[in-house]
């Protein structure tokens, strides 16, 4: 055992690592439950609604998506959300940006704004932040302000960042600095390590995720309603992914020195790593069907040979499966970003 040993420290003996399968040796699973458009049908669960726009956010069973404007004129859109078999309209006074979702699907917020058209450097932006109940179907609270913004790169406007399970919103308020919104109640400022304005990130759905980039990791914690801060926790993983409903688990992306890696940190500290099919390369995580699935999404309809191939990977184990029923190849096809 000893000789074994020394000669695994001085790379004498290999050690065998079972190959993964390939995507068609994978069992097959059930149909997934997340959302996806193609030739424009809108797919949730069981209902087919038709609609033309593509861009879809889903969490924890909430899906909103955008239904017209914005896409030839490259500016913001209409958003919906899913109610059963329809789409119903959210009440944006104006058209918004893509609405942030949390984990939990029971709260949205959007950023609404209002801007002349000038070919100033800096323009006047009126701004109406608005937070959502959705199972209450309203409004739980709103704010409105006025900023100086310059147009290319945003500086001194407002950007929303994080949505807590809990309705707290972390946003960005140009100059004024970061503030929290909670359903009720004006924003106060935030207690926490300062917010980077250029970093998309997933909240922690138990309060807020801060990237730190000077040590390169993130830092979680709870977030109250007079915006004081809790580190729960810190992680050096990957800072672009997805957090799971109830904020124990953590999907992301890394760079092995075969191409991409899947994997699942979780808060009791344990990792996962997804064996994802050794013949598909660039998967793409698109969201948490339980505490336990992820689904990953590889679609090619570039190359002389589309294909569409929908994984779904057990956050436990690790261990993958075919999911049948999704996009199919050979048309353009979205599924859901929570970016």
């Amino acid at each position: 055992m000893l000789t074994q040993m020394v000669a695994l420290v001085l790379g004498l003996v290999s050690v065998s690592v079972p190959v993964p399968p390939t995507y068609d040796e994978l069992p097959m699973g059930a149909p997934t439950t997340l959302p996806w458009w193609q030739g424009g049908q809108l797919h949730v669960g069981g209902a087919v609604i038709a609609t033309g726009r593509s861009d879809i956010v889903s969490r924890g069973g909430t899906t909103v998506v955008a239904a017209d404007g914005g896409r030839s004129t490259g500016g913001p859109a209409t958003w919906f959300v899913v109610e059963g078999g329809t789409l119903e309209q959210l009440p944006m006074r104006t058209r918004g940006s893509q609405p942030l979702v949390s984990a939990d699907g029971r709260w949205l917020a959007w950023a609404e704004v209002r801007a002349p058209r000038t070919e100033a450097y800096r323009r006047v932006q009126r701004y109406r932040v608005v937070l959502y109940d959705v199972e209450r179907q309203g409004v739980a609270n709103l704010f409105r302000d006025r900023r100086s913004v310059a147009q290319e790169d945003g500086d001194n406007g407002i950007w929303l960042r994080t949505l807590s399970n809990r309705g707290r919103l972390v946003l960005s308020q140009g100059s004024a600095g970061v503030k929290v919104l909670s359903p009720r109640g004006r924003p106060v400022r935030f207690g926490g390590p300062q917010v980077g304005n250029g970093v998309d990130l997933d909240g922690w759905p138990g309060g807020t995720t801060v990237w730190r980039s000077k040590s390169e990791a993130s830092v979680y914690g709870t977030v109250g309603r007079n915006g004081g801060f809790d580190q729960v926790g810190r992680f050096t993983v990957s800072w672009s992914g997805l957090w799971s409903a109830d904020g124990s688990a953590y999907a992301y992306t890394d760079y092995g020195p075969d191409g991409n890696e899947y994997w699942v940190r979780r808060l009791d500290g344990a990792s996962v790593r997804l064996t994802t099919p050794s013949d598909v390369r660039e998967l793409r995580i698109v969201g948490w069907e339980s505490p336990d699935a992820v689904v990953l999404w590889s679609f090619d309809d570039y190359s002389g040979m589309p294909s569409s191939r929908l994984v779904r990977c057990s956050a436990a184990t690790g261990s993958c499966e075919r999911v049948p029923g999704g996009p199919l190849p050979g048309s353009p096809a979205t599924m859901s970003s929570p970016y």
